[in-house]
């Protein structure tokens, strides 16, 4: 019971809205280690574990299972180990990024999500859009926290421009299936068309962004 109550505590860790990205990544990572330091393997995914252990042997030049068995067990016993690190996270990186704090970073989420669909056919600028490690994660949030801040001093005051439109497009937190990325993506489109639209409204006055709104088509005459 205490290694499922650790998986659930892992997954479970979300930002909060006040909490910093350092103080949640502290947490996170405290997580992962009461996990490991109990046996586990956090964020070991077998699928996931197959597929860098494949990419690992082809660059070893062993395509074949002779060629395997021909290795040493020690070499053997390290690439199982490579992979599974690698692996692993690939998978808490993506985690990481699942459980942040959608009104600052969902714009992060949402765009890393879109770039995958758009790269559906070519693997390998498939392959390269997510970061493969917590480190690189953490660096990509950090930029964009900092790009935010940045532009946030630079802009007019957020009542102006409606708030965060990645607040109105908050997406559910499921797993990144195809069908669950491209829902993301229309999500986006239709998000920021709101957004335009809260701006225009606040310019032009509620009264013109009405009267701009198509009519509805007329009933069928009797």
């Amino acid at each position: 019971m205490g290694k499922v109550e650790a998986d659930m505590n892992l997954m479970s860790t979300i930002q909060g809205e006040s909490q910093s990205l350092n103080d949640y990544i502290k947490l996170f990572k405290a997580q992962v280690d009461v996990i490991n330091a109990n046996g586990g393997r956090a964020g070991y995914n077998p699928e996931l574990y197959q597929e860098h252990l494949q990419r690992i042997r082809s660059e070893l030049s062993v395509r074949t299972q002779d060629e395997w068995q021909a290795l040493t067990k020690e070499r053997r016993r390290e690439t199982s180990r490579a992979a599974e690190k690698a692996a692993t996270e690939e998978y808490l990186a993506c985690l990481l990024l699942h459980n942040t704090d959608r009104k600052r970073y969902g714009a992060v989420f949402n765009r890393l999500a879109e770039d995958y669909v758009l790269a559906k056919g070519d693997k390998a600028k498939r392959d390269a859009v997510y970061p493969k490690d917590r480190v690189a994660m953490q660096r990509v949030l950090a930029d964009f926290g900092k790009g935010a801040a940045t532009k946030s001093k630079q802009n007019t005051p957020a009542a102006d421009d409606g708030g965060d439109i990645f607040a109105i497009i908050a997406s559910t937190r499921c797993c990144a299936s195809d069908s669950a990325l491209a829902s993301r993506a229309r999500c986006w489109r239709v998000g920021l068309r709101l957004a335009i639209g809260w701006r225009l409204m606040l310019g032009a006055g509620l009264s013109a962004a009405i009267a701009a709104i198509p009519a509805s088509p007329e009933s069928p005459k009797r």
